[in-house]
């Protein structure tokens, strides 16, 4: 994880965790969750934490982006997304 803000998403229009990644040299920005939603299931992320990331890669505004549907660090998994994508908060 290179940098971690919780902001005003492009694409829920509320306030969202949002964190950026580099894989391959490319900078994806990576569209969590609602900062409540992320705060109620105790996740935090840290900036220089290593992630894996399972989702959906796309494009929003121009800016490369991950809709994850899990977040595994370490022995621990983080769904915010079902099978289908759909979000589950």
């Amino acid at each position: 994880i290179d940098e971690v803000k919780d902001r005003i998403c492009p694409i829920s229009l509320g306030v969202g965790s949002h964190f950026t990644v580099k894989v391959d040299e490319k900078v994806y920005e990576v569209h969590v969750a609602p900062v409540k939603f992320v705060k109620m299931y105790g996740a935090a992320f840290q900036r220089g934490e290593t992630v894996e990331i399972v989702g959906v890669v796309t494009s929003f505004q121009g800016v490369d982006a991950i809709l994850p549907r899990e977040i595994r660090r370490g022995n621990q998994g983080l769904v915010f997304r079902d099978e289908k994508g759909r979000p589950i908060w």
